[in-house]
């Protein structure tokens, strides 16, 4: 008689992780299916559209991160996420010096924050401090402002091209790029952000006790 084994912890993850990851490529798709469809509306329901998918997408994204596991915690996070990779469309606004949403969306070259450049270097510059403090607080949150500003990044670039300011763009991506480079981006911080992100390792903790027992 066959006897059935419980999944271990790496079986559970792996599932996780191919059920977020399926659920990010799907919402990817429908997104754009649904701009597809606004694309023959207002102007402004098209925009709203368009920040909505980059939303979704941002939450799903933050998901394979996190997940397994439900908490408020979590969803918190991701909702966080979505927040993140939505509002960065607010500096067209800015850019435009307008609050005229025809304005916004007639700008002659990218506004600040959809610059790849910028968003790669603050990410690396975030983490370094991060480490050199010891801030585990904003370890996360540079985790979570990278995937949620290159997700925006990619799925702009399937129009638009990847912009890599003083150097120049990027053709246009592939849909396919765009969408697998999606789903790998998240599966990579996933392990990054589990194996050492996640929580301060040992070594730190013993750090930042030792100098309250110095002063004791």
């Amino acid at each position: 008689m066959a006897i059935l084994k419980n999944p271990s912890v790496d079986d559970i993850v792996s599932s996780s992780i191919l059920l977020w990851s399926a659920l990010l490529i799907l919402v990817c798709l429908l997104g754009d299916v649904l701009c597809s469809f606004a694309s023959q509306s207002l102007l402004l329901w098209r925009a709203v559209a368009d920040n909505m998918i980059h939303g979704a997408v941002g939450v799903v994204a933050w998901a394979v991160v996190v997940m397994p596991g439900f908490s408020v915690d979590k969803w918190g996070q991701c909702l966080l996420c979505g927040l993140l990779a939505s509002v960065i469309d607010l500096d067209h606004f800015w850019q435009a010096g307008s609050f005229q949403l025809q304005d916004a969306v007639s700008l002659q070259q990218r506004p600040l924050f959809h610059s790849t450049s910028l968003v790669l270097v603050l990410s690396a510059l975030l983490w370094v401090v991060s480490l050199v403090f010891r801030l585990y607080i904003l370890r996360k949150v540079t985790c979570m402002c990278a995937v949620a500003w290159l997700s925006h990044h990619l799925r702009d670039a399937s129009r638009r091209g990847l912009w890599f300011p003083p150097l120049g763009s990027t053709p246009p991506l592939p849909y396919a790029v765009y969408i697998g480079g999606t789903v790998v981006l998240s599966v990579l911080m996933h392990y990054g952000y589990s194996g050492y992100y996640q929580a301060p390792s040992a070594q730190e903790r013993i750090l930042e006790v030792v100098p309250k027992v110095v002063v004791q």
